[in-house]
């Protein structure tokens, strides 16, 4: 009788070592090659959070994160910067040369979905506004083909990425339906006419 009670509690403490307790933190280490700082900065979207994190001299670091899951940006430098979305339980690497940061930039890890996803996204429309803003210089069925291409990609790169919650992929295809509502209102807002250099009067002639 002593021997199953005391097998009954063994099993009882294992389970409830088995248990861990929540995790209310994220995990967020890195190596900048060619950082000359001697941190970076994590910044919470909307400025609500700040938090400048020691690198070492060969441009290594590692912090917890307990502030509230969400969109943040890393500061890297003062021209650097990438957006890193962070969540309890999240071990989030990343790897870039300061000197070339966008195109070496690489995101791994427990989490690192969204990261990867919002990094794509960034880069998808980074590349379509360029700094002369050629696409606001096109005809509208031209304009509006474009960015429809944008977002038909980043809904099927959200249909099969994994990693990434329901949630999150139903809210962020409302977004680029709405991003994609907003660049319409842009164009005929005044960005088409200003980037064409078009006159009111030349506009009214072609309808």
């Amino acid at each position: 009788m002593k021997k199953t009670i005391f097998r009954l509690g063994l099993v009882l403490s294992l389970v409830a070592c088995s248990k861990k307790a929540p995790v209310d933190y994220a995990l967020v280490t890195g190596k900048i090659d060619n950082l000359k700082d001697k941190h970076v900065t994590l910044v919470k979207t909307g400025q609500s959070f700040s938090k400048e994190i020691t690198t070492e001299p060969n441009g290594t670091f590692s912090d917890t994160i307990t502030a509230t899951p969400g969109l943040y940006e890393l500061v890297v430098g003062k021209k650097n910067s990438t957006p890193l979305y962070l969540d309890n339980g999240n071990n989030i690497n990343l790897k870039a040369d300061a000197e070339n940061f966008i195109s070496s930039l690489k995101v791994s890890g427990q989490g690192s979905e969204i990261t990867e996803y919002i990094i794509s996204k960034n880069k998808s429309e980074a590349a379509l506004k360029t700094k002369d803003r050629a696409v606001y210089k096109l005809k509208e069925p031209d304009f509006k083909t474009k960015f429809k291409e944008i977002k038909s990609a980043l809904n099927a790169k959200l249909d099969t990425a994994q990693g990434i919650s329901e949630a999150f992929k139903n809210l962020e295809k409302r977004n680029l339906n709405y991003e994609y509502l907003n660049e319409l209102e842009r164009y005929a807002g005044g960005y088409h006419r200003q980037w064409a250099q078009k006159k009111v009067t030349d506009l009214l002639r072609s309808f």
